[in-house]
């Protein structure tokens, strides 16, 4: 009875020690992970003639595959706060074709492949985004509205700190592949349900 008894105690002290603390860091498992994006910045878009300036939000739900590599998709709405140019195909004519501190919105839809890095409580990354895009505007002077949709595939790179296992934040620039007119730049709050040293 008693080597039973301290077969037992043996059997449960096995069976609770982490079985990866065998194993060198190269040879761990790679741990799928959950997050949660959550942001705002700014952005530049040019798109039919026209340079549009707007403040957007951003939520991006992301799929860690392994500790390098993740996907995603993303959604961003904006707010127009200003543009300027003169519509393609227009000649110049400020009184109509013109374009100046319009209002209107931004909404673009995203799918995101990226590869992410550690570095002690910083993790750096690079996502290449295709997407799609619509904007409405409204001229200040002109009262016309204008609708467009675009496609594109945008490239992302971003830096974050990881305040907690859970919790990193950080900041995100964009550019789209085709035009050096559209950037974009923000901060992002990251909130992971695999938690940072599982991801490491």
């Amino acid at each position: 009875m008693r080597f039973l008894f301290v077969g037992l105690l043996f059997a449960s002290h096995v069976a609770s020690a982490d079985p990866d603390d065998s194993l060198k860091p190269w040879e761990r498992e790679n741990h799928a992970g959950v997050s949660l994006d959550i942001g705002g910045g700014w952005q530049r878009i040019r798109t039919n003639g026209i340079t549009y300036r707007a403040e957007y939000l951003r939520f991006a739900p992301e799929l860690s595959l392994n500790r390098w590599l993740y996907l995603g998709v993303a959604f961003q709405f904006g707010h127009i706060y200003g543009s300027s140019g003169t519509l393609d195909g227009q000649p110049f004519d400020p009184m109509g074709s013109l374009y100046d501190d319009s209002t209107g919105t931004v909404v673009a839809g995203q799918v995101l492949a990226g590869a992410r890095g550690f570095f002690g409580i910083m993790s750096g990354a690079l996502e290449i985004a295709p997407t799609a895009r619509w904007t409405s505007s409204t001229g200040n002077s002109s009262y016309a509205t204008f609708t467009t949709s675009a496609a594109m595939i945008e490239l992302h790179g971003r830096i974050d700190v990881w305040a907690t296992p859970h919790l990193s934040a950080g900041i995100m620039v964009g550019a789209n592949t085709e035009s050096i007119h559209d950037f974009e730049a923000g901060l992002q709050l990251a909130f992971h349900f695999e938690p940072y040293d599982a991801m490491k």
